[in-house]
């Protein structure tokens, strides 16, 4: 029994209320809307669409190596 009078049980549909910005944040992080800025960004201090290229293919190298989990506890 809850301390606060009217708060004893939960409401239906609370949880799945409140879980929705959540759920809409995860999403809109993998649209990666950022891309487009950053290339553009890139092109305006410098680097022509070959270095680009070699620093994306650099990049979709590495990070698969760095993100396996290591054997530490």
């Amino acid at each position: 029994m809850s301390a606060v009078p009217g708060h004893g049980q939960p409401r239906p549909g609370g949880l799945a209320r409140r879980l929705r910005p959540l759920q809409a944040g995860a999403g809109l992080q993998g649209l990666m809307l950022w891309v487009p800025v950053e290339k553009l960004f890139q092109t305006q201090i410098g680097f022509d669409a070959a270095a680009i290229a070699v620093m994306a293919a650099a990049y979709a190298a590495v990070v698969p190596l760095l993100e396996v989990p290591s054997p530490v506890p």
